[in-house]
């Protein structure tokens, strides 16, 4: 991978959900030992994914936002927005030389 590729491709973490994750660690509030405890998630998954070295899955994200009494999906969405962004810049050229068809109206 090139050099101008890797930059195309780069979105700064705090878009990703592991940078909200990490805030919600490092804020003392509530310790990752204590998420784990309580909602089951193993220690060393929560590290990973506050590194952002591992994806949220849905069970988790429950799981997680449950435990911390925010909206389901939150976590999920932060992480999809991210994974978004990342294939719309890596593709955009392809992404947009795709004629798009009209749709019946839905009324």
């Amino acid at each position: 991978m090139s050099a101008e590729t890797e930059q195309e491709e780069y979105i700064p973490l705090q878009n990703h959900f592991s940078e909200t994750l990490r805030d919600i660690l490092e804020n003392g509030t509530v310790k990752a030992s204590q998420i784990s405890a309580a909602t089951g998630i193993p220690a060393p998954h929560l590290s990973e994914m506050k590194a952002g070295r591992r994806r949220i899955t849905p069970e988790n994200d429950l799981r997680l936002s449950r435990y911390l009494g925010i909206s389901p999906g939150f976590f999920s969405k932060l992480q999809l927005d991210y994974e978004l962004e990342r294939a719309k810049r890596k593709h955009i050229s392809e992404i947009n030389s795709i004629e798009p068809i009209p749709l019946p109206s839905i009324d």
